[in-house]
């Protein structure tokens, strides 16, 4: 593989690599919260029931912080969610 042949595959990874980076800054996860803590303040003892929530997120996702939700988790965290409303009636 010549060299400039190498440096444009470099160049494309780097690219392609910034790329990534920036649609996991996409602001997804306030807008699950949002509907997470609008589901809870029609419940009673709301605040008990968004940590469980919560809890149960960050377990199913492995993340040691709810606010590790991104762009690449965001579809399994609103999955999750969705069933858990279907649990809590």
């Amino acid at each position: 593989m010549p060299v400039s042949e190498l440096e444009r595959l470099k160049q494309e990874n780097a690219e392609l690599r910034a790329r990534l980076d920036e649609s996991q800054k996409i602001p997804v996860w306030p807008v699950l919260r949002e509907e997470i803590r609008q589901y809870c303040l029609g419940k009673d003892k709301s605040w008990p029931l968004q940590n469980a929530i919560y809890t149960v997120l960050r377990y199913n996702l492995n993340l040691p912080n709810i606010n590790g939700i991104n762009s690449t988790n965001i579809d399994q965290a609103r999955e999750t969610f969705e069933m858990l409303k279907k649990l809590i009636g």
